[in-house]
């Protein structure tokens, strides 16, 4: 089909209209303009599986997105908190979207590489790899996956939290690692001559000239710590947690390992193989055994700190999980790599599925969110010492927050650092609210007036409202709007900076009024409260020790204009957003192009793909007004904690 391609489209890429192809995205229904493949002969293949929808992106070497094809796929939801989902389907679903993409392309070797990302979700094999059920409620074994939005798991989440991780004792473990050794000591030093210690990888020697050492020191007393423990200024030892923020999430994997070991022991006994979801896929592509490094730090508690990486068997003995050491780690993973890195390649088996070759690359997986994470900060990248001081929102029914450093930097109530877990040899931390564009949402469909709305975009049809509000009041802004109505966002409790999912939604300044004005001032209201939540995660951030110079958004939210200028101004820096829209699918892309060898390595890849971005300023006049409502939030969010204070008295 070949029509309506728009002007700037053909000028910055150099085409005339007969050599224009349009391409409908069969998720939003929107169009996607490229050219065709004449311009190269070098493709890569993305795959993103979401919640509820694989989808397969053919990808340009310059980073342009020619093709996307999109394949729905069942959730199940046999019963409250429980989600789940069949691995067969999934694959099933990946193989037809990749040879929609690809079945135009008559020379199957100049596909170079594909990529996956997913969700990050669990996969249960057997030892012949085939499905073995995660569903007390169905027991069929083609529900093999537990989601990623699965909550079976709060208690054991609860134990690990509650659980006293610090394994003190007055044996000392001994370790060959000197350097670790010398960290130790002159943490010792500090703590005896100070009062502080640095938060530094420490180990421990068994040598009883050591122990006494130890043993004479004030507010010293004797250990057992491991390679991935740390103590902190008060001398405390902080384990596995402390890159989570210091609590696991009952969304990540070991909650629900131990919730299968405790509840579904048949299930346990003849699971050989728990896959993360992306690294399901890459094994399906290859036929490898290898654990992506961004799965796995993120959502595994597998500790890499830049110098070692591997298991902590203590942590899991100390919560009842012991056996997953058995046969060296063989059920979670023994070789564990870093997004991007060449995997293997495509099977014989695979191939056939797919409608590639086996000369294609299959790069090592990536969480379906940090996809869009790598894209979103190599945008308008000249090197990779540009990924430094951006912030990516990825943003859909709820947001994520990432940011890279060269350092680690532990930031409270933020998940991370992770090394290596978005882009080889930077630190990865990421923060997030739990529902962003699900509250827009929520606020609008419980409003009387959204019944009101025309046959049209009901955000377009609010964004006018506010516009002939604003000039009728004599406004030079709609968002002064809002000075008698303010929201707190935590409908669904605060996943960061305070990670306290207790947190609930508030809001002062509601009248009698229902009419579509007053919707439009609440969603005004929200998407400002949204704002102000991000900025007080950059604040932590930047306290923390990061610099945050831009934000960087893609999905569902960064097409609204009332959204991207809201953050702009509420947050001080300038918002850029991608050329193209379909970050993940381009992150995915990237892995694909880094593991094929055209590239040295990721950082480069993600630099040539990344493409250029439109970038929307603060308006200084507008700093006065966000500094208020900013002052305003902070007030909620505290005068809700001395709620709970004086009920609970």
């Amino acid at each position: 089909m070949f029509t309506n391609i728009p002007p700037e489209f053909k000028a910055s890429h150099h085409l005339s209209l007969d050599t224009c192809l349009l391409i409908i995205d069969t998720v939003k229904g929107s169009p996607v303009f490229s050219h065709p493949p004449i311009m190269t002969n070098t493709y890569y293949v993305g795959v993103d599986v979401g919640t509820s929808s694989v989808r397969a992106a053919l990808v340009l070497q310059s980073g342009d997105i020619l093709r996307i094809h999109s394949v729905p796929i069942t959730v199940s939801n046999p019963k409250p908190d429980f989600y789940e989902q069949d691995s067969e389907e999934i694959w099933q679903a990946v193989c037809e979207s990749v040879k929609t993409v690809t079945g135009d392309i008559a020379n199957k070797a100049e596909i170079h590489g594909v990529g996956f990302d997913a969700t990050c979700s669990l996969v249960v094999l057997d030892k012949d790899l085939k499905p073995v059920t995660v569903s007390p409620a169905t027991g069929e074994d083609r529900f093999n996956v537990v989601m990623w939005m699965d909550h079976r798991a709060k208690e054991q989440a609860d134990f690990i939290n509650s659980y006293d991780h610090k394994f003190t004792s007055n044996q000392l473990v001994t370790t060959t690692k000197l350097a670790l050794l010398t960290n130790l000591l002159l943490a010792i030093w500090s703590l005896h001559f100070f009062g502080t210690a640095s938060q530094t990888s420490v180990s421990s020697s068994s040598t009883a000239s050591y122990r006494k050492t130890l043993a004479s020191l004030p507010n010293i007393k004797l250990i057992t710590i491991s390679t991935w423990h740390f103590i902190d200024a008060s001398g405390r030892i902080f384990c596995v947690l402390k890159y989570v923020g210091g609590k696991v999430s009952l969304e990540m994997q070991t909650p629900k390992l131990l919730w299968l070991k405790r509840h579904m022991k048949s299930t346990w006994a003849r699971a050989a193989h728990f896959l993360d979801l992306p690294d399901f896929l890459t094994l399906k592509a290859s036929g490898q055994f290898t654990r992506s490094l961004c799965s796995m730090v993120c959502k595994w508690t597998y500790i890499c700190d830049g110098q070692n990486q591997g298991w902590d068997h203590n942590f899991f003995k100390a919560i009842g999980l012991e056996d997953l050491a058995d046969d060296n780690s063989l059920r979670i993973g023994k070789v564990v790599m870093a997004p991007g890195t060449q995997c293997g390649r495509v099977s014989k088996a695979a191939a056939l599925q797919m409608g590639l070759t086996e000369n294609t690359y299959v790069a090592t997986s990536i969480i379906d969110a940090h996809a869009g994470g790598l894209a979103l900060v190599a945008a308008k990248a000249k090197s990779k010492e540009d990924f430094i001081g951006r912030l990516g929102l990825i943003c859909g029914t709820s947001t994520c927050h990432m940011c890279v450093s060269m350092d680690s930097i532990f930031v409270p109530g933020v998940w991370g650092p992770y090394y290596s877990a978005m882009i080889p040899g930077f630190w990865l931390t990421e923060g997030g609210q739990s529902a962003t564009g699900a509250l827009i949402d929520h606020l609008i469909k419980t409003h009387p007036a959204a019944s009101k709305c025309p046959d049209k975009n009901i955000y377009d049809w609010l964004g006018e409202i506010l516009a002939d509000m604003a000039e009728e009041q004599s406004l030079s802004n709609p968002a002064f709007l809002t000075k008698d109505l303010h929201l707190y966002p935590d409908f669904h409790g605060n996943r960061s900076p305070l990670a306290d999912p207790s947190m609930v939604g508030m809001i002062c300044g509601l009248t009698l009024d229902l009419s579509e004005r007053s919707l439009a001032v609440l969603y005004l209201a929200s998407v400002q409260a949204l704002a102000y939540g991000t900025r007080h995660i950059i604040e932590q951030l930047m306290t923390s020790g990061h610099t945050i110079s831009s934000v960087l958004m893609c999905g569902g939210l960064s097409n609204s204009s009332i959204f991207i200028h809201t953050h702009a101004d509420a947050l001080g820096v300038p918002v850029l957003i991608p050329q193209v829209k379909q970050s993940v699918l381009l992150g995915a892309s990237m892995l694909a192009a880094a593991a094929s060898g055209d590239y040295p390595d990721l950082s480069a890849a993600a630099v040539a793909m990344g493409g250029e971005a439109h970038t929307y300023k603060p308006q200084k006049d507008m700093k006065r007004y966000h500094d208020k409502k900013y002052a305003v939030f902070k007030k909620m969010q505290n005068d809700q904690k001395d709620y709970r204070h004086i009920m609970s008295a």
